[in-house]
């Protein structure tokens, strides 16, 4: 389990992005829950998103990529590194993305509805990644057209 005293967020430049997304982004999300590098350099270029890195300093763990508007913070990609994954790396991540946005009226988590998954498998893991949310603290929101916390 991690421990809280040394986790923080640290924001990512548009220098830093190329690597996390051949590195990480890539590899965590397929082509279609993704947007594209060129659309994420376009969108940290003109201040939409940025992206935020779980480290304790020396070691990163865990990332999320976070648009704003009216005082509203959309999480767009949200994810533990795979070796991170099952020791309370995302609880956190969810802890101190609470603790950064504190100030704004709502943190919502884009999500997949289980109904659209194409095979059992992709269900059984969007209906576990939405009880994980539901646990820290998130509540799922009806009536919308894309399921978000």
């Amino acid at each position: 389990m991690t421990t809280r005293q040394n986790w923080h967020l640290r924001k990512l430049s548009e220098a830093e992005l190329d690597a996390l997304y051949t590195g990480r982004i890539e590899h965590d999300f397929p082509s279609a829950e993704r947007p594209s590098l060129p659309a994420m350099h376009l969108h940290m270029q003109k201040g939409l998103q940025e992206i935020l890195m779980m480290t304790d300093g020396t070691q990163d763990a865990a990332y999320a990529v976070c648009a704003q508007a009216n005082g509203v913070v959309l999480v767009t990609l949200l994810a533990v590194f795979k070796e991170n994954r099952g020791g309370g790396h995302g609880s956190m991540l969810l802890e101190l993305l609470r603790k950064h946005y504190m100030e704004k009226r709502a943190i919502l988590l884009e999500v997949e509805d289980p109904k659209d998954a194409g095979v059992s498998a992709d269900e059984t893991i969007r209906i576990k990644r939405i009880a994980f949310y539901e646990r820290n603290g998130y509540r799922f929101l009806e009536g919308i057209d894309h399921h978000s916390f």
